[in-house]
Parts: structure tokens; sequence; C-alpha cells
């Protein structure tokens, strides 16, 4: 097959390093486990108290992920300037989220929430070691934005720079033709031995390809 027919949308300068394509491939994985656990009523934690902050961690990371992104196509659609402000603090936000700084947000809502998303993730792959970015991860200059859509995308914007469009689009309905709520269960709590990071279905958005 002739692969000059294809094209992809990540920057060059991340298609050449080895180490980040890695990196964003295993966030994909990761990208999509978070926001079926998002889309249902899983809990992690089975102590009360740690429960309850995941709940607030859910309700948060829900919150942030809408309004980045209605705010985010607000300005761009009407180029409302409220909606810009309101669109890059929930941008820092879910970075913040993404990177387990829950002490940096700035928002009553995650006030003494400890539980992070990755502590969320360890306990779902039942590995107490996983950190949802790796410090090679953390080291690319990342603009997170959120898009609904079912798939994400990475552009650069300068010199080592990009931003992350997060696919977050409305859970589908459950049916034999999109996802069942057997299949999505599944796919947030068992991870895959034989290295395949993508969803078992289309309508499980993926943060980028």
């Amino acid at each position: 097959m002739n692969n000059n027919s294809w094209e992809t949308s990540l920057p060059i300068s991340l298609q050449k390093n080895t180490e980040c394509f890695v990196e964003i491939k295993n966030f994909v994985e990761h990208w999509a486990r978070l926001v079926c656990w998002s889309w249902t009523e899983i809990l992690a934690f089975k102590e009360e108290a740690e429960k309850k902050q995941e709940q607030t961690l859910k309700e948060f990371f829900i919150k942030t992920l809408q309004n980045q992104g209605q705010n985010t196509y607000a300005y761009q659609s009407y180029a409302d300037g409220n909606a810009l402000e309101i669109a890059k603090i929930e941008s820092l936000n879910l970075k913040n989220l993404i990177l387990g700084n829950n002490s940096e947000i700035e928002d009553e809502d995650l006030q003494g929430v400890e539980v992070t998303l990755s502590n969320v993730l360890q306990k779902l792959y039942k590995n107490e070691k996983f950190e949802l970015c790796s410090d090679n991860f953390k080291k690319i200059d990342f603009e997170f934005r959120t898009i609904v859509d079912y798939t994400g995308k990475i552009i650069e914007i300068s010199e080592n720079k990009y931003i992350a469009y997060l696919a977050y689009p409305p859970r589908p309905t459950l049916s034999q033709y999109t996802i069942t709520e057997d299949q999505l269960n599944y796919w947030v709590i068992n991870r895959s031995s034989d290295g395949n990071y993508l969803p078992p279905s289309i309508y499980i958005p993926i943060a980028g390809t």
C-alpha cells in the first residue's frame, strides 16, 4: 500500500521521536479509559472517604471538560472574549488534572480532594506504581483543549510546543450497534496484555491520532 496517499495529523517533530510516540500512544489508551470512567457509575476506590473524593473528582473532571469545550467553541465561533478567558482557565485546570496537580487548581469544588486521575487508574489497573504522565511526557509542552468529537489531534504551534485536542463527545446511546454497557464497563477496568491501545469501539473516544 502506498503510504503517500495517507496523511497523519501528528506533527513531524513528534513522528520522528520514538519515545514521544510511545508516550502519546499510552496517553491515548489512558484517556479513553478516563472518558469511559466518567461515563459510568464505576468508582475505583472502595474506602468511603476516598470514594467520596473520587466522585467529586469525577464530577469536576466532567465539568472542566464540558466548560472548556463549550467556551472554546463559543470563542472560535463568535469571538466571545469572556468565553476565551473561561476556556483558558479550564484549559489550565485540565492540564493540572492530567498532571495530578489538584492543589494548583483554584476552584472550591475541588478543595480537599487529594485523589488524582493517576490514583484512579492505579486502582483500575491494579498497579500502584502507575502514573498517567511519565517524566518524558511532562517535558512535552502541551496546552489541552476539549473537542466534542470521537478522535482528538495534536498540532504544533511553535517549536516544541503543542496543542492537544482531547476528544470528549456525549456518551452514545448504548446498543449493540455502538457500544454496550458491558463493553463500556469492561474497557474501564481491564487492560489488554497484547499491547493494543485502541478501545473496542469507535464510539469510545481517543485522545489524538
